[in-house]
């Protein structure tokens, strides 16, 4: 799994009064999602048997595995290209992400041009490459300025030959309180989730199938973009799948989303 570097807005987890982002390591949400899973299976075993308890895991685990969703049509899980903020916005908001690189040992040149970069209501998030690191920095407009939310570093690894796939990091939002004795991640309805996934280079498609709707994710520079809708909750993040596709349309693999 790639490392990550994180920071946060704390003041604003703990009040939840704003729309607010929090960068987490994918090891970190995979852990919540298994301990909301186990939760969940207790909670099965106390009304039924243990031979019904597996054979409802056994469905659970073919769910994961659907007929291919077909490239066309799908909505647009991005902007329509990799980057979508204006030069205006981009010069505000990545002059306070590169300020907030700096801290954590990242330096993004001033004249650096950003490898991804889109918005979704008062929610940013942009993407440098520097040297061997994917930087990338998320924030909220709250009074009319850009605030830096979250920001990290995370390496890039090249994809082993046989994988067309890997979720790199994967942000979260909520408007409900962060609860002190949950861990990582947020209780309440997800929003605002974003994910950047590494992609091969025989990738030309990619979708994301999460709460039974699908998304087209944009493609490009060795990365596949995608916002999710706003109201999932964890488990429809746990059931969600990646779908990879050739130039001709043709299924490469597929993935849960967290992958």
């Amino acid at each position: 799994m790639n490392a990550s570097t994180e920071s946060m807005v704390l003041d604003a987890l703990r009040t939840g009064t704003a729309d607010v982002v929090l960068d987490r390591p994918v090891d970190d949400i995979l852990r919540r999602g298994a301990r909301l899973r186990r939760r969940r299976m207790s909670r099965i075993a106390t009304a039924v048997t243990a031979a019904s308890v597996i054979g409802a895991a056994g469905i659970s685990l073919a769910t994961r595995s659907p007929e291919p969703p077909p490239v066309r049509p799908a909505v647009k899980a991005w902007g329509a290209d990799l980057v979508n903020l204006p030069p205006w916005e981009l010069k505000e908001a990545g002059g306070r992400c590169r300020e907030a690189l700096r801290g954590i040992g990242i330096s993004v040149p001033a004249n650096a041009r950003p490898v991804a970069a889109d918005a979704r209501g008062r929610v940013a998030i942009i993407i440098w490459r520097v040297d061997h690191d994917l930087a990338k920095c998320t924030l909220s407009r709250e009074q009319g300025e850009w605030q830096v939310g979250g920001w990290g570093g995370h390496d890039w690894q090249e994809l082993p030959p046989d994988k067309h796939y890997s979720m790199i990091t994967l942000s979260a939002g909520s408007t409900e309180p962060q609860d002190p004795g949950s861990g990582p991640g947020f209780t309440g309805p997800l929003q605002k989730v974003s994910g950047v996934g590494q992609v091969s280079d025989a990738v030309d498609a990619v979708l994301i199938v999460v709460d039974g709707r699908t998304f087209e994710a944009t493609v490009g520079k060795g990365l596949a973009l995608f916002w999710m809708p706003d109201g999932i909750s964890q488990e429809d993040l746990d059931d969600a799948t990646v779908w990879t596709y050739d130039a001709d349309g043709r299924v490469l693999d597929h993935y849960g989303v967290l992958d």
